[in-house]
């Protein structure tokens, strides 16, 4: 609604357009490796080179095949992300995005850029005012691998923070950064009521107070 398209050549093959539109309930389908979405609402500012767009909105969905394995679902969502495109080369940055879920609530910036044969490289800054300790798996890029996933999964039994910083900088094809090569990793909470399930043979940690 409220909005205006202009484009050059065929429609399924435009060597040039631009789209400025106020929107709701917009989907967009992850494509050549970009983020999809779904059930968006805000604005739109874009062309065949760059975009912006403001959202404001409530039970959206992301889908981001280069980042993570499952799309993530949010209960609200609110910032505003720009892209750029310059031949094959894209990059995606995101600005004080304000966002909540089941698992968590705080604000984040950063950006992606994508990688060939890779993940691509990111650098992204929240500050979580709510997090579910034992949904941490779940927000882990692809390039943590299986195992670490699956180890998170069983050893964070349960507790929350309301006090946490993530930093995740680098080459994701690259993470953990063991060392700190390839980039930085680094999530700091003050946690409450956490149990910890190090190994199955060993007992659990309970009621865990402190900063991790």
């Amino acid at each position: 609604r409220n909005g205006a398209a202009e484009w050059k050549g065929d429609i399924d093959a435009m060597s040039r357009y631009s789209v400025k539109t106020e929107f709701r309930g917009l989907a967009v389908a992850a494509h050549d490796g970009m983020p999809g979405a779904s059930n968006l609402a805000g604005t739109l500012d874009a062309n065949d080179r760059d975009g912006r767009l403001h959202i404001e909105t409530q039970a959206a969905t992301f889908t981001l095949p280069k980042l993570f394995a499952d799309p993530i679902a949010f209960d609200t969502l609110r910032g505003d992300v720009a892209w750029q495109r310059d031949g094959n080369e894209s990059q995606l940055q995101f600005k004080d995005v304000a966002f909540a879920n089941g698992d968590a609530a705080g604000t984040t910036t950063g950006s992606w850029r994508p990688r060939a044969g890779g993940f691509g490289d990111v650098d992204i800054r929240a500050q979580l005012s709510r997090v579910n300790i034992s949904s941490t798996h779940r927000y882990l890029p692809l390039g943590a691998g299986q195992g670490v996933k699956d180890w998170l999964r069983h050893a964070l039994v349960k507790g929350t923070s309301s006090d946490a910083k993530l930093t995740l900088a680098g080459d994701l094809a690259q993470f953990p950064f063991a060392a700190g090569k390839g980039g930085q990793f680094v999530f700091a909470a003050k946690t409450q009521d956490a149990t910890l399930q190090y190994a199955e043979a060993w007992p659990p940690i309970t009621e865990i107070v402190g900063d991790v």
